[in-house]
């Protein structure tokens, strides 16, 4: 009887075994139709992530993290998005203080 009961339990094994792979590999051929409607593959490999020294909570991909580090840093001196596209249309390179007033003064008009 002994031999009888691991023979079913083997059986019942071997049938869960057969559906879960009849099922994961349904599972895997459905993925496979959504990631190439929408262009994908699984062959894509993350970017490496680094951590933002301005704001813990921010991660930003490496070959972006200097662009985020001058935004962050800008965000956390108080200024605006706005501020921020002002500031960028008006280079600190052309702007020029002039010694006698406080007024910027453009270095090519000067």
């Amino acid at each position: 009887m002994s031999e009888s009961l691991e023979t079913t339990a083997m059986e019942e094994r071997q049938e869960q075994l057969r559906e879960l792979t009849e099922f994961t590999e349904n599972c895997k051929e459905k993925l496979n139709h959504i990631l190439e409607s929408l262009g994908w593959s699984l062959d894509y490999k993350q970017e490496l992530m680094e951590q933002c020294p301005y704001d813990s909570h921010h991660r930003v991909p490496a070959r972006s993290l200097e662009k985020h580090k001058a935004s962050c840093s800008l965000r956390k001196m108080g200024y605006s998005a706005e501020e921020e596209n002002t500031s960028k249309k008006t280079s600190p390179q052309k702007v020029l203080l002039s010694e006698n007033t406080d007024t910027p003064n453009d270095i090519a008009g000067t």
